[in-house]
């Protein structure tokens, strides 16, 4: 590589990324990788998003603009294909009122499973808060006690704003054991506690998180939280995360103790609420008595880490 030669061709894409328009931005990242529509459909239709060439080419000439879940989900798929940031193609587009009611669709439903009567037990907090930032990693490291019920929670959160003035996020947190527990946020780093919610039929959780300060569009945080489960113990046998958008790393860890350690661990990805997983792989548990879940560029849905007592 010679020194001193500037590459135009990606400073002008990161100065569509970041400023827009989407077209632009979609245009440039196709010609840095020299990639042809056609590859695009292809690879699209092989994760099993079918989007046609007219309407690939309209994208990329600004003559219609991508509404919609499945051309949300077509964004998603996108990014990797070419290269480019999680959620960079996605938060342009979403600056049309179609694209941003595709993404809460998706989030909502798909990922926190949050239906309209349980938002309402929220009165007052916003999970569409969240989406002012760009998570860019989350770590969570879970401990199970002797009982095999999950005892601990903490998180560690690395988020960028998108938007002038973003100075909080929304943690939510779900018992597996309903009603007969409950999870009380008992700790916080780099930020401080503001309102808090409950629906004790089911075990939810919902708190904000407020920032030492508004950040500036582009400026990057970092916080944590902990929570404590308290009631009736109840054995459990997963964890998981639903991702509202694209995380670049989602690191999920799981701490067993010496006398309840499980006969086997997987991870596995749910795109949606539905029971049936679109991928799983087998976790080693290790001489810490730990198994863990790293996820790269991960997408939309529901991630977790499961284990066999038996």
């Amino acid at each position: 590589m010679l020194t001193g030669v500037v590459d135009t061709a990606a400073d002008e894409l990161a100065c569509a990324l970041r400023d827009g328009p989407f077209h632009l931005a979609l245009d440039q990242a196709v010609r840095r990788r020299r990639l042809s529509l056609e590859t695009l459909q292809r690879r699209l239709a092989e994760s099993g998003v079918h989007v046609g060439l007219s309407t690939l080419s309209y994208w990329r000439r600004g003559r219609r603009h991508p509404e919609g879940k499945r051309s949300a989900r077509a964004l998603q798929l996108l990014e990797g294909i070419l290269d480019l940031p999680a959620n960079s193609l996605l938060r342009l587009a979403s600056a049309s009122e179609d694209m941003r009611r595709a993404v809460d669709e998706i989030g909502l439903d798909a990922a926190l499973g949050l239906t309209p009567d349980r938002m309402a037990a929220l009165h007052g907090i916003d999970p569409d808060a969240n989406l002012s930032v760009s998570l860019l990693a989350a770590h969570f490291d879970v401990t199970v006690g002797a009982d095999r019920a999950e005892r601990s929670l903490h998180a560690r959160c690395v988020v960028s704003s998108k938007v002038d003035g973003a100075d909080r996020f929304v943690c939510l947190y779900e018992s597996r054991a309903g009603s007969a527990a409950r999870g009380e946020l008992t700790s916080t780093g780099s930020c401080r506690v503001g309102r808090i919610r409950t629906e004790p039929s089911r075990g939810l959780l919902a708190a904000e998180l407020r920032f030492d300060r508004q950040l500036r569009v582009g400026e990057t945080y970092v916080f944590d939280y902990e929570i404590s489960c308290v009631g009736e113990p109840m054995r459990t046998g997963c964890f998981e995360y639903g991702l509202r958008l694209p995380c670049p790393q989602l690191v999920l860890r799981v701490q067993f103790r010496s006398d309840a350690v499980p006969v086997a661990c997987y991870r596995y990805h749910r795109p949606n609420q539905e029971p049936a997983e679109s991928s799983t792989e087998e976790l080693p548990i290790g001489a810490s008595l730990s198994a863990h879940s790293i996820v790269l560029n991960g997408q939309v849905g529901v991630h977790g880490v499961r284990w066999d007592w038996d």
